[in-house]
């Protein structure tokens, strides 16, 4: 079953998996990346990842890639923990005495995560009625931007979507929104914000408020012996939450009256989920959820012992899984940047991949493997094989079987909207992270990372800007300096 998966979509699946030729994306992936590198050449640019820059926060190639290697170079010995932790655990307490494979990763993870952060979620998701939960999103909010939120009441579209209002201290109302927070049949599933309306100065000269969407699929209300139980959400639902209102914020918020750059307008692709990002923190702080749980039943707050528990679970297995996204990315950023589609015959994308991964993974991966086929953000080629094999031969620290095609099934940059663009996961964690790092900075000296002052200062210099200037100046009249990865790694676990 695993020579099947990391075959598919590539020229070994007819011999593991009954595909067929037809379907190998091979020739597809180095179509894409030609097509991609003259398009480039049409417009000015020496290959597809500079052109793809234009609308982003970095300023060059050699940026993007420096940022990948020096990532990669500092999570790597923390992935090599993470891999021998795994690997001592299933000799001594699975008895796999042969070592670790492919295929065994998973399941040797998850055990080891049962022993030794054993908490339910179940039992942790009755600490999480929605109307508390809200309650506290909107102290955060209220606390750090000055602002308040109330309930509305505007027409809207189902009976379960609520409406509020979002006033200054003065109680001017400065911008609305809707929560559609339950899944029903017929609605998309996901999370998502989206802008109803944007700020701008009308004809006439007086100023239109922005309006935004906060959409979820939490399971909604049900009935208890008769009694209507509040809803509860998972911790990992919370997140999503706060993840939301940070887009939302960003666009509410805004202070800039000219449409295309007000809110979420114009902001630069790689740094749009700043604010999402940024939000997410507070669910890690207990300060914040000890105010914002309170048990379904008996109304008791969640216990310190067990957000002690999803604390430490928080950043389980961290070095392995953040080291795989920096070898994706680089292998997404060598293909549209150094790597010659127009001269490449064969495997040459999967050797790119392979090359990062042997410098940074260290997962064995099978020589079967042929990922980067479904890598759908991208494009393929057995050309591009050997790009993925040359990054794996740098970074991975985990073995990669010869058969690995995950290349061929990279769907974020063949089949998506991330072509020289997956880097921008990261890059948006460490801004988000950096920013944080302000609030816990000033916990120090005031005892609260709800700090009102910095909250009044990366209101001002990001969130009210919009896209009216550069990402980049906004973050560093916020931070007072240029954006660095060291928050992310202590956040992350990967420092020290």
């Amino acid at each position: 079953m695993y020579e099947a998966y990391v075959t598919r979509a590539s020229e070994l699946a007819p011999q593991y998996s009954q595909g067929k030729l037809d379907w190998d994306n091979t020739q597809n992936m180095l179509e894409q990346l030609r097509l991609r590198h003259e398009e480039a050449n049409m417009l000015g640019f020496d290959n597809f990842a500079a052109l793809s820059l234009a609308p982003k926060m970095a300023n060059d190639v050699q940026e993007v890639d420096f940022f990948l290697t020096d990532f990669a170079h500092k999570a790597k010995p923390f992935a090599q923990r993470d891999w021998d932790e795994l690997c001592q655990f299933a000799k001594t307490t699975l008895g796999l005495e042969d070592g670790v494979e492919p295929w065994d990763n998973a399941f040797v993870a998850e055990r080891l995560k049962q022993e030794r952060y054993s908490f339910s979620e179940n039992e942790l998701k009755q600490y999480f009625p929605l109307p508390k939960v809200l309650d506290g999103l909107f102290g955060v909010i209220q606390t750090l931007f000055s602002v308040r939120i109330e309930a509305a009441d505007l027409p809207s579209w189902h009976d379960d979507v609520q409406s509020f209002s979002v006033k200054d201290l003065d109680g001017n109302i400065r911008a609305y929104f809707y929560l559609d927070p339950y899944a029903r049949p017929g609605k998309r599933g996901g999370a998502w914000m989206d802008d109803a309306r944007g700020r701008r100065e009308l004809p006439n000269g007086e100023i239109q408020i922005p309006v935004a969407y906060l959409v979820c699929n939490f399971a909604p209300p049900v009935k208890v012996n008769g009694v209507l139980r509040p809803p509860t959400i998972t911790h990992d639902d919370v997140i999503t939450l706060f993840h939301e209102s940070g887009h939302g914020l960003h666009h509410l918020l805004t202070q800039v009256s000219a449409l295309g750059v007000s809110g979420i307008n114009g902001v630069e692709w790689d740094a749009v989920e700043l604010p999402s990002q940024f939000m997410e923190n507070f669910c890690w702080e207990w300060e914040v959820l000890e105010k914002m749980t309170a048990h379904v039943d008996s109304g008791k707050p969640l216990p310190q012992e067990l957000f002690n528990k999803i604390l430490a679970a928080k950043n389980f297995q961290n070095g392995l899984m953040t080291l795989r996204q920096i070898v994706m990315s680089l292998t997404d950023w060598r293909l549209h940047s150094s790597f010659n589609a127009e001269k490449a015959q064969g495997s040459a994308v999967l050797e790119v991949s392979r090359e990062i991964a042997a410098d940074f993974n260290v997962i064995p991966q099978p020589a079967i493997s042929r990922w980067i086929n479904t890598f759908s953000h991208m494009a393929q080629g057995s050309a591009v094989l050997e790009v993925s094999r040359e990054i794996a031969a740098d970074f991975n620290v985990i073995p990669q079987p010869a058969i690995s095609r995950w290349i061929n099934t990279f769907s974020h940059i063949f089949a998506g909207g991330y072509a020289a663009g997956y880097y921008s996961y990261k890059w948006a964690e460490v801004l988000s992270a950096d920013a944080y790092s302000a609030f816990e900075e000033a916990a120090k000296l005031t005892g609260s990372v709800l700090d009102a002052d910095t909250g009044k200062r990366y209101r001002t210099e990001i969130l009210e800007v919009g896209g009216s200037r550069p990402a980049a100046e906004s973050f560093k009249a916020f931070r007072g300096r240029e954006p660095s990865v060291d928050a992310l790694l202590r956040h992350g676990g990967l420092a020290g």
